[in-house]
């Protein structure tokens, strides 16, 4: 035969679930509580999150604007080159080049040719053709980055080849 089982035992249970019990109460009241805190800091009218952006200020020395350059060189035998270059930004820009000489204007060239490098640099010669336009030599050159070029000036005339540099600067 089997034995009763003491009271000790059943007394334990009683004891097992109000342990229980309280606990999920405190589980209960905690969520409460959470989930009150996080509804107030979403209605918080003062807090970071509902307040207007500030307003960005930037200083104006950072602020690229566009500016003509003027070119100028001599090439020897009495030739001259004045222009400008614009917007003298990194980019596309205008290169606009008057050629005036000692000699007849019979001996305009149609065209001059540029190769456009930057010393110190290891990038690609820019080449470029300027076309005669209303008077003067005009194209369109791509510029990489902010710096000094050296254009190598290179056009043929009735009294034959011709050839120089012209310093190119975009000042940052």
């Amino acid at each position: 035969m089997r034995e009763k089982p003491s009271s000790s035992r059943s007394s334990r249970r009683p004891v097992s679930f109000l342990v229980l019990a309280v606990l999920l109460v405190v589980l209960v009241v905690a969520a409460i509580i959470l989930f009150m805190a996080r509804s107030n800091d979403a209605s918080n009218t003062t807090g970071p999150t509902n307040s207007p952006a500030a307003t960005a200020t930037i200083d104006p020395r950072l602020i690229l604007h566009p500016r003509t350059m003027p070119l100028s060189a001599t090439l020897g035998n009495g030739i001259h080159l004045r222009g400008t270059l614009s917007p003298s930004l990194p980019g596309t820009n205008t290169i606009t080049l008057g050629l005036t000489q000692t000699q007849s204007a019979a001996t305009l060239p149609k065209y001059i040719d540029l190769v456009i490098t930057m010393p110190g640099m290891r990038m690609s010669p820019i080449h470029e053709r300027l076309n005669f336009q209303k008077g003067a030599f005009t194209g369109a050159i791509r510029l990489p980055m902010f710096g000094a070029y050296t254009a190598q000036v290179k056009f043929v005339t009735a009294d034959g080849p011709r050839s120089g540099n012209l310093n190119l600067i975009v000042p940052l």
